[in-house]
């Protein structure tokens, strides 16, 4: 379960979308279920994953602040295996089948229940988005002198399927196909009940449905040419969609009439190639060379009533990329990898070069010494805005002739202590974004592409520095790790703020997270500790409604006013306790975890009614104490 009112990957400053995820080598767009409580990475198909968050290795690029590289698992090749697992919102089942000696197939699915029987613990997060809340799903706007009683009916669910078929045609080659789909659907239905009080209409009926998801396939092939040389070829094709659909209608002397009907959509695809070569020209001694292409098509279009397109617009940009990585053992203790990235965009003029340097020192078996700089651009945005409620909340956007990339200085410095029993490693960095794009002044993604409202769209930069303190006891029966991370992320635009510098959104200047696991015998029991600082936010007595010369309505923050308080620090434990047993003759796991254990009213941020004079602000709080079951089967 997700950090509620933490939704979302922050690395080192970095936003989610800046976060390259990647499957089996396909690219992840939509990461998690339930408006961020729950992964779309099913890790029961999870193999390895590769974590990059500081100068990354020249082979990859795309995102300015992490990669997150997962490898899926390819199945069994000697006996089938079935498991059967469900908790209090979904149910799944995992299916490893041999093939041949040389060829496995593994799939994995999972569906939520919840339109079909709501839990409590669905109880609790459908009311922690609906209760004026985190997303204000079904909040609706009540007019002052008018009183109606109204009904709210929900339809949500969510599911993904995960598969693989590997092929091991000799010992030299290694063939692997792989596929991904995920998808969220949201219903909703609002009836307000007037009677004959407001203007004649007796009654309001709002009928929506919100639709995103990610499909994928990716084919990949290995090959060992010699004991020196190894080559890859993949070649994938990912999709990435988010439809909201909206039909209202009001009843008046008891006919139906459509008050407003409209439908957006958004939609990115990309197709992807890419060759890859490895040499080992020395005993210590590796170099990698490798090209890529990949064509992005993005579609936003927005329509209204049954007909009347009010907004398609469609780009399609070509990104040509290559490197060069040479690794570089000088001496027993001492590495250095040197790369060298370049990457060019149809969308861009010019070519974009991405140097990339890391050097690492062994004083001793156990002490470890390490320094790393790069540069790495990023040409897809996000747009996003807290404002909208439902519907293409997240949209993804290509940018327009001539845009400049995001672009990333990163510079880290990092000591590690590693022994059989302890780790303890040490990480300080610095990072600078600049040519990031702001949308908080616009209220839809279409608002990007007006020529009145695209003014609204800023550009600016983002400095985040700190240092990250890692502890893990790896061994024994009671394991754990400790991690703290002090950072701060700054931003400065200089039409924003008054050009002066803010905090920004996603700031928690302090962040200590523990993990304590017991195992004895059958039983497992897992304590996890979160304090954090509070999110920033601007004082309602400094914003204000402003309207610009084309008559459009933004909230803006005085003058060095914005995120300048800070809400109260966020504290939380959860605990899990799971149970392995043998019954009926299988193999059994059951758990029960609790989030919240201490039902903390941590506040998660604020929202304000823009409609009241002065405007009133709500604090919204995030999950309390929220008991949840699970089971896994071993057929």
């Amino acid at each position: 379960m997700g950090n509620t009112g933490f939704a979302g990957l922050y690395v080192r400053g970095g936003t989610p979308d800046q976060n390259q995820i990647i499957l089996d080598g396909m690219s992840i767009y939509q990461v998690d279920h339930f408006f961020g409580f729950f992964s779309a990475i099913n890790s029961n198909i999870v193999k390895d994953v590769q974590v990059y968050k500081g100068s990354f290795p020249a082979k990859y690029g795309g995102r300015v602040a992490s990669i997150i590289d997962i490898t899926g698992k390819s199945g069994s090749t000697k006996q089938q295996k079935i498991d059967l697992f469900t908790n209090m919102l979904s149910a799944g089942i995992t299916y490893e089948q041999p093939l041949s000696k040389r060829s496995s197939f593994i799939l994995s699915a999972r569906r939520s229940f919840t339109d079909q029987y709501q839990t409590k613990l669905y109880d609790n997060i459908h009311d922690f988005l609906t209760s004026g809340s985190g997303l204000n799903i079904g909040a609706e706007l009540q007019p002052d002198t008018v009183t109606y009683q109204s009904e709210y009916l929900p339809n949500f669910y969510f599911y993904d399927i995960n598969g693989k078929f590997t092929y091991l045609p000799n010992d030299r080659d290694i063939v692997s196909i792989s596929f991904y789909e995920g998808k969220d659907y949201l219903g909703e239905e609002k009836n307000f009940d007037f009677g004959s009080d407001f203007v004649g209409i007796e009654q309001v009926m709002v009928d929506e449905q919100t639709k995103w998801g990610n499909t994928g396939m990716g084919t990949n092939w290995v090959r060992r040419w010699s004991r020196t040389t190894k080559t890859q070829l993949f070649m994938a094709t990912t999709k990435y969609y988010s439809n909201h659909d909206l039909d209202s209608y009001w009843i008046i002397d008891s006919v139906k009439t459509p008050a407003y009907l409209s439908q957006d959509n958004n939609q990115i695809e990309d197709q992807t190639a890419r060759m890859n070569v490895n040499w080992n020209i020395g005993l210590r001694h590796d170099l990698e060379a490798g090209v890529s292409t990949t064509i992005y098509k993005t579609n936003y279009s927005v329509q209204l009533g049954d007909s009347v397109i009010f907004f398609d617009h469609a780009i399609n940009g070509n990104l040509f990329e290559g490197y060069f990585q040479d690794r570089w053992a000088l001496s027993p203790g001492l590495e250095i990898l040197l790369g060298l990235r370049t990457s060019r965009f149809s969308k861009s003029t010019g070519s974009y070069f991405n140097p990339r340097l890391s050097v690492f020192y062994r004083f001793t078996d156990e002490l470890f010494f390490k320094a790393s700089t790069g540069i790495t651009h990023q040409f897809l945005n996000r747009f996003s805005n807290d404002l909208i409620t439902n519907g293409s909340k997240f949209v993804w956007l290509l940018p327009n002739e001539d845009a400049d990339p995001m672009a990333v200085q990163q510079i880290s410095l990092g000591i590690e202590y590693d022994t059989p029993h302890i780790f303890i490693g040490l990480d300080i960095y610095n990072n600078v974004i600049d040519n990031i794009t702001d949308f908080s002044q616009l209220v839809f993604p279409v608002d990007t592409y007006i020529e009145e409202t695209s003014t609204l769209v800023f550009k600016g930069s983002r400095t985040a520095k700190g240092l990250e303190l890692l502890v893990r006891k790896k061994d024994g029966y009671l394991r754990g790790w400790a991690a703290y991370n002090y950072g701060i992320v700054e931003c400065v635009f200089p039409d924003m703020n008054g050009g002066k510098t803010f905090l920004a959104d996603h700031d928690r200047t302090h962040e200590l997270k523990s993990v304590i696991i017991w195992s004895l015998g059958s039983w497992n029991m897992a304590v996890t500790g979160l304090i954090s600082s509070g999110r920033v936010y601007t004082p309602n007595n400094n914003l204000m409604i402003r309207e610009n010369e084309n008559a459009n309505y933004t909230l803006v923050a005085d003058a060095g006013t914005r995120n300048s308080k800070r809400l109260p620090t966020v504290d939380r434990i959860d605990m899990s306790v799971t149970r392995s047993l043998r019954l009926l003759a299988k193999n059994w796991d059951i758990g029960v975890s609790i989030f919240n254990l201490f039902n903390r009213r941590n506040i998660s941020h604020r929202s304000y009614n823009l409609s009241a004079d002065p405007f009133i602000t709500t604090d919204i709080v995030m999950l309390g104490l929220t008991p949840t079951l699970s089971i896994q089967l071993e057929l």
